[in-house]
Order: structure tokens, then sequence, then C-alpha cells
């Protein structure tokens, strides 16, 4: 049975040693994009390297640990900067997205007001832009923008952003606000998501772990009987600190074993 996902590896620009091992994965048909994060400081040097791979792309805005954080005003200078770098990736890689973060310990009204002001600036980065749904309670216990979805849903009537779902966001939101992770995960997906992300992890956990498949609780099973065919799908799962990426296809032979058996 031919398996019905796009399935797409995450990497940090910085970490090119991984571009040789991917290619090889690629043509072997494990996987199908590169979901590529902008780290801070490597928008004038690395494009052009990944570029050469050859390689299909969606990106990834640098986070609010990385100092890119919409829900705040005070924040605003640094984040048009980074983009500045997301902008060398853009025009090297033609992505098929671009993924931002709504922010952390801020407003939902402060990230609707600079994605308004930042289209203006990079027009052709938000033709591509989708944001992420985020857990309530970040890794450090920051509170996070976005977690809701009645926030993604408010950001995407007022920006006209599309929507990445990240479900095991949405199951720790759905931990946190005590409800069940079938009703969150049902009301995003009325939102008509462009791009997956999926790890494992704890149920009852508030923080997003990117367990390997199989490591955690999550009811994979079920989650993936829920995906439509043909969308986006990114490995959120951890790797093991080798310079390889067994692990990572450990992780797609998990996820294609058990859509055989959902069916």
């Amino acid at each position: 049975m031919d398996f019905h996902l796009k399935l797409g590896l995450k990497l940090w620009s910085s970490n090119t040693f991984y571009i040789k091992p991917a290619l090889e994965l690629h043509l072997r048909g494990v996987f199908d994009y590169v979901e590529l994060y902008v780290d801070p400081g490597s928008g004038k040097n690395l494009p052009g390297k990944w570029k050469k791979s050859g390689l299909p792309f969606c990106l990834h805005v640098p986070h609010a640990y990385s100092g890119f954080n919409l829900s705040q005003r005070k924040c605003q200078s640094e984040n048009l900067s980074l983009l500045k770098e997301v902008e060398f990736y853009r025009l090297a890689l033609e992505p098929e997205f671009v993924i931002f973060h709504p922010g952390i310990q801020g407003s939902i009204d402060e990230t609707v007001r600079q994605i308004h002001d930042m289209k203006k600036v990079f027009p052709d980065i938000f033709n591509l832009a989708i944001i992420e749904n985020k857990p309530k309670i970040g890794l450090k216990g920051e509170i996070c923008v976005g977690a809701s979805p009645g926030e993604i849903e408010q950001i995407i009537e007022e920006t006209d952003l599309g929507f990445c779902l990240d479900i095991g966001h949405a199951i720790c939101y759905a931990a946190w606000a005590q409800i069940g992770w079938g009703n969150v995960v049902d009301q995003f997906m009325k939102l008509g998501p462009k791009v997956y992300h999926l790890s494992d992890g704890n149920m009852n956990s508030h923080k997003d772990l990117h367990l390997h498949y199989g490591d955690g609780d999550y009811e994979l099973s079920k989650i993936i009987k829920l995906i439509p065919s043909d969308v986006y799908v990114s490995v959120e799962t951890d790797k093991d600190p080798e310079l390889h990426l067994n692990d990572f296809e450990r992780d797609v032979n998990y996820l294609k074993n058990l859509s055989e058996m959902s069916v």
C-alpha cells in the first residue's frame, strides 16, 4: 500500500553536516522535504549550501528562544532583523511554506499587529506564511501565545495566514486545559492545516517532549487516521547526537508501519 503523507525532515540551517545523509534518504524515498529552521547568523553563508543539495524545502522562522517574538512590541526591531535572514533562505530555496510561532509572554493583538506591519516589508515571505499552534506552557515555563483553537482562529482570520497544526502542542494544551485531546484536535482541524507536526509524548504533560514514535503514550494509531491524504507532515522527533539520520529513518518506518496497520 502506498503511504499517503508527505513526510518532512526537521533540520537546523547550521546543521550542514546532515546534507549528505539527508540526500541519501531522500533519494531512497524515505522523506519528501526538509523543514529547515533558520538559525540566526547563518543567513549570509549557508543558504547556498542547502540550495546545492536540490532538496525540497519548507522554512521555519526563528522562535522566541532565538530572539523572534511577535507578541511583544519591544521585539519588533529584532524580529525584522531576523526576517532579513529568512529572506536570504526564501530567495535561495523557494520554499513551499514559511512557518511562524505566534510568540511568548505577550498578546495575540500584538502578534496580529506585527504581522500586518511585516507583510509590508516582506510580502514574499508572508505570501507563504503559516502560523503554528503552541502549548500553553513552554519548555522554560513561559506562557505561549496561540495555544488554543480560538487564538489561532483569531490570528488566521485577522491576518489571512495559513495554519500549521502541531499535534503534540495541541495535546499539551488539552492536558493543561483538562479537556479531551480529540476535541482540541478536531477544533484545530476545522481551521484547515496545510502542514502538520508530529512526535510522540506524554498525554498528561503540559510540555512538548519530542519523543521518538513508540517512546511515549500518544494514541498515534488514532492520530494518523485524522490526517488527510497528501498533506505535509514534519517528523518532529528528537535526533540522537550522531552525524547520521538512522533514528529519523526508524521513526519514518514506525509511522509507515502504523499507517498500514491503521487501514
